[in-house]
């Protein structure tokens, strides 16, 4: 080896734990984000009593930073298109730490709501910039693994802030599980300083050295997406091919070139219709716990706790098969695990729903979570395929602002399901719940069309931006 190609090698390596350190980075924040959301699941019984609520006021505490978020992330997705990302999220994580700190000190119901509210900023910003960043990143091959990664933030964000609430508040008080997290966030902004801001790809550079590598050092050769859809002489779909510079558009030319892309409506609609089960789930599965199964707040904690393993392990199960299938060839198997994951979730969580036992439920809930956890990865890679790099931060923010509407919704609607049902009573929630399974088979059937439309449509990204995947 000569002493240019050992220069490139030693490149090369300090470019991929740069790729790390963005990903965990990001990871990171999104379980700080997730751990605040299962703070308010986990401490339901205990804000409800602090601050005189019901199951609806619970539910509205939920949705408010929810709503709020996703009207946000407009204005954020088109700072991420323009601007220094990692600064981006530098910024709304200082403001987020602030907020979570008046969250902890609130004596009223509005002091918590509006504070909340403020939270929702996190998620505005890091709903259209872990897309833009990871698209810039890591190769087409990768991304569904590579997401199943980034989606275990959530799931550990959501026990960290469960395993708060049965800690934290049990030995002190719930104001200081708040507190912690704003601590932690302090460090992470820390972290956030130390982090270069990635190139962004554009359509028409040649791919870069690390790019066309795989990530943590796997093999470097195996089929690119564009040679897979060139040898089945796929044709990409006129509508979804963009001509423009995605630059210079507007909001609203970019939502025009969206609303062209079938798959990335598809999408929308399937994760949002899933996503209106896990918010419930988030929201009330402790309250609903303590009553179905006839246990405390601390053991219901720990249950949830335990259908995060599962989530966990069908978001890198997921992931990891999903690009398994693309590697062999089989160009729709993000659709098809989609697919499979919505419609056998309700198999095994009706079941448990019923049951009065928790340790009869608990490892039909751990399949449940495993399924649908197996989803996400698979939807969060198909959206990046079929949008070019430049817009995908404003694209982001338009599935967002839509999503909010049904993760909004869902703590509402439980909450007010189980209240017209006996204000939190056993059947209240329980009906809550079963109803939400329908919605899964909805979910799932809605991805069918996208076995037609997904490889027509990453053929016209691919033409859009000239991408070697």
């Amino acid at each position: 080896m000569n002493l240019s190609q050992a220069f490139q090698t030693v490149q090369s390596k300090i470019e991929l734990s740069h790729r790390e350190q963005i990903i965990g980075a990001l990871i990171l924040l999104l379980l700080l984000d997730y751990a605040d959301r299962g703070l308010i699941g986990g401490l339901g019984p205990t804000l409800k009593h602090t601050f005189d609520m019901n199951n609806a006021d619970l539910g509205y505490l939920s949705s408010a930073s929810t709503v709020v978020g996703g009207l946000a992330t407009l204005p954020f997705g088109i700072l991420v298109d323009h601007t220094h990302r990692i600064r981006l999220l530098m910024i709304s994580l200082i403001v987020w730490t602030v907020a979570l700190v008046v969250t902890g000190a609130a004596v009223s119901f509005p002091m918590l709501v509006a504070a909340q509210v403020t939270v929702g900023v996190v998620a505005a910003a890091t709903g259209p910039a872990v897309p833009s960043l990871l698209g810039d990143i890591v190769p087409v091959a990768e991304r569904a693994d590579m997401m199943g990664m980034i989606d275990i933030g959530p799931v550990a964000g959501t026990g960290t802030g469960i395993l708060l609430a049965a800690v934290v508040a049990h030995f002190v008080s719930f104001r200081w599980c708040f507190w912690l997290l704003a601590a932690a966030a302090v460090g992470l902004v820390f972290l956030y300083t130390r982090l270069r801001e990635p190139k962004r790809t554009k359509g028409d550079a040649p791919p870069q050295p690390d790019e066309s590598k795989h990530f943590r050092g796997r093999s470097a050769r195996k089929p690119r997406m564009a040679e897979l859809l060139k040898e089945r002489h796929v044709q990409p779909d006129e509508r979804a091919i963009l001509n423009e510079d995605p630059e210079e558009m507007s909001m609203w030319e970019i939502a025009r070139y969206v609303l062209r892309v079938r798959t990335d409506v598809i999408v929308l609609i399937s994760r949002a219709v899933g996503d209106y089960l896990y918010t419930g789930i988030a929201s009330f599965g402790v309250v609903f716990a303590t009553k179905q199964y006839g246990i405390s707040q601390s053991y219901a904690d720990g249950t949830l706790l335990v259908l995060g393993i599962g989530a966990i392990a069908g978001f890198v199960s997921g992931g990891k098969f999903s690009d398994h299938l693309m590697h062999k060839g089989h160009l729709n198997g993000r659709v098809w695990v989609s697919i499979v994951g919505y419609l056998l979730t309700p198999v095994f969580l009706l079941p448990a729903l019923l049951v009065s036992s928790v340790y009869e439920a608990l490892p039909l809930l751990v399949v449940a979570a495993f399924f649908l956890a197996s989803t996400a990865p698979a939807l969060d890679a198909i959206r990046i395929d079929v949008i070019v790099p430049r817009a995908r931060g404003r694209a982001e923010a338009i599935r967002q602002l839509l999503r909010t509407a049904s993760e909004g919704a869902g703590p509402l609607l439980f909450g007010l399901i189980s209240v017209s049902f006996g204000n939190a009573t056993l059947s209240g929630l329980q009906i809550a719940f079963i109803t939400a399974l329908p919605v899964l088979v909805i979910a799932g059937l809605v991805m069918i069309p996208a076995l037609k439309s997904y490889q027509p449509d990453v053929a016209a990204a691919l033409v859009s931006h000239q991408e070697d995947s």
